[in-house]
């Protein structure tokens, strides 16, 4: 619950963001601003939904800062009232981490990964893996990755397994092996399958295990089961395109190329018959 002060604070910030951007760039948030301006509608019971709603609004689209303003305001707040304070902090770490608002500082973004993961937050842990595994506001440090994304995964993250798994197939920090990474990409993939909505890094995880079966790596050959795992990262990444994930166009490209490639070959087991030929 916000105190009268900070609400009409917010409030004046919304009626001014509405002739900040064009309806037509964040039609979403466009609407979601209007119904509390114009129609009224009661936002400020809680500030943590209220800010996810915006912030989740247009998805992946790029966001006026004047929203990003009012966004980490309300954050803010959620976090200071106890009210999902360690999803809240952890959600600050994002805006910072990414250019989506203009306001990217992945130092700053890091300190309140590690605020949320204090506060026992799931996602603040695979993020500071991120961190620490791409050097991202900080030096490289595969260690403190692995670290990380080990703890993420043993809350049940499956992008952080992914992560493990990529960690032993390029063998960062650990002692490559195929037979681990494989196993972590499998249990990754069971992890997702057991959430009913979906979840961001989905396709990379199936490109992977794709990958896996496709080339051999940490077991033999199998198109089938490649094939199976390629078409299931095509539908998530299609998913994320149509969230406006430019970043997944490569990921895409790839296992289109492999479906491709994959059925070429199948073609090359189909034996050629001469329909003319009396039997």
């Amino acid at each position: 619950m916000m105190n009268l002060m900070i609400e009409e604070k917010i409030k004046e910030e919304l009626r001014k963001s509405l002739n900040a951007f064009k309806e037509s760039d964040n039609p979403r948030l466009y609407e979601l601003i209007k119904k509390v301006v114009i129609d009224g509608w009661n936002c400020y019971e809680d500030p943590f939904s209220f800010a996810v709603a915006l912030d989740t609004a247009d998805m992946t689209c790029p966001m006026p800062e004047a929203v990003g303003d009012i966004v980490i305001d309300l954050y803010t707040v959620a976090s200071e009232n106890q009210i999902n304070k360690g999803t809240a902090l952890n959600n600050l770490g994002v805006i910072f981490y990414n250019d989506r608002y203009g306001r990217k500082d992945q130092s700053k973004a890091i300190e309140y990964y590690n605020e949320a993961a204090k506060n026992g937050d799931e996602a603040a842990f695979a993020n500071l893996g991120y961190c620490y595994y791409y050097g991202s506001g900080t030096q490289i440090d595969y260690e403190k990755a692995y670290y990380y994304f080990s703890k993420a995964a043993l809350k049940g993250s499956a992008e952080a397994m992914y992560k493990l798994g990529d960690m032993f197939k390029c063998g960062h920090y650990v002692d490559k092996d195929e037979d681990l990474a494989r196993t972590a990409y499998v249990k990754a993939i069971s992890l997702l399958e057991d959430n009913s909505y979906f979840i961001p890094c989905t396709g990379k995880a199936y490109l992977r295990i794709g990958d896996m079966y496709y080339e051999g790596i940490g077991t033999e050959i199998d198109l089938n089961f490649a094939l199976e795992a390629y078409q299931k990262a095509e539908a998530a990444f299609y998913e994320m395109l149509r969230l406006g994930d430019i970043y997944s166009d490569s990921s895409m490209k790839h296992v289109k190329n492999r479906i491709a490639e994959i059925m070429l070959k199948k073609d090359e087991y189909i034996p050629q018959i001469d329909w003319t030929k009396k039997f």
